[in-house]
């Protein structure tokens, strides 16, 4: 899905997409391991840009919303939502989003 989108967005720039990782080009907000941290590689990409989280959207900031950034919202199974949230939970417990 983020594929598809990334070159939605790039009007079809297969040549753009090779260049560099998808996780890259669409960092996730909450991870970070060693060398990457998905925050700060989204705040370097020039807007408009291509985020991906599993953080839910009541969980943002207003200034966030008042951008009225596309939302993309993709469901899953409903026995994996109702553990997701549990390990999300543990995954982000000091985690904050703000200013992106």
């Amino acid at each position: 899905m983020q594929e598809l989108t990334y070159l939605i967005m790039t009007d079809g720039d297969f040549q753009a997409a090779k260049r560099s990782s998808i996780i890259q080009r669409s960092p996730q907000l909450e991870l970070k391991f060693a060398d990457y941290d998905g925050l700060e590689v989204a705040k370097s990409i020039k807007r408009p840009r291509l985020l991906k989280t599993h953080l839910y959207y009541r969980m943002f900031e207003e200034t966030f919303k008042q951008q009225k950034p596309k939302v993309i919202v993709i469901m899953r199974n409903l026995k994996v939502n109702a553990r997701s949230p549990i390990y999300t939970k543990r995954l982000l417990l000091h985690c904050t989003i703000s200013k992106l």
